[in-house]
């Protein structure tokens, strides 16, 4: 219960210690869509399907997220990534301490990104953990990045990219992101 002044302004909505996973031609695990505004979404192992936003603000996707291949085509309409953005104009919107799985090393998807404005095309990334083969990373931002040009934008700043670890590694992953 919160005991200061009343406001207008709620609470987050805290969507925390979920196993989800994305079924036949689904998009997202996680859809904060048409406005939406103030949600949480941490500790999930989500399977099949990252997070995604559209519209509306003040949306965090971190920490503690495991995001297993969101991106696989047979699997997820539209090859969706970690963190998919159909906005192209934020506010408080966070990307953070996650660690997420692809097959080719495609993290993001943002509508309308431009590194040279990023301030107001993308998310604020920092402190996640990437795995694919060979350590692939590159996202299409206006141009084709790769970690280390991201990373000079101030883009996922303490993140770090790995290469796929065993079956069993990412499952131990996912019980200890639920507590198990």
């Amino acid at each position: 219960c919160d005991t200061g002044p009343p406001s207008i302004v709620p609470n987050p909505t805290n969507i925390t210690r979920n196993f989800i996973i994305n079924g036949y031609n689904g998009v997202w695990t996680l859809d904060h869509d048409d406005g939406s505004a103030h949600y949480n979404d941490s500790y999930n192992f989500l399977v099949y399907g990252g997070c995604k936003n559209f519209l509306g603000h003040d949306k965090a996707c971190g920490p503690g997220n495991v995001i297993l291949y969101p991106g696989v085509e047979t699997r997820s309409s539209g090859g969706r990534r970690c963190q998919t953005d159909d906005n192209g104009e934020f506010a408080n919107q966070y990307y953070f301490g996650n660690t997420c799985f692809e097959m080719d090393g495609d993290f993001y998807s943002f509508h309308g990104c431009d590194y040279k404005h990023l301030g107001n095309t993308v998310y604020q990334t920092w402190n996640n953990t990437f795995y694919s083969p060979n350590a692939t990373f590159a996202i299409s931002c206006g141009e084709n990045l790769n970690f280390t040009s991201w990373k000079n934008l101030g883009q996922d700043r303490g993140s770090s990219v790995h290469d796929l670890p065993s079956p069993q590694e990412i499952v131990a992953m996912g019980r200890k992101v639920l507590g198990e």
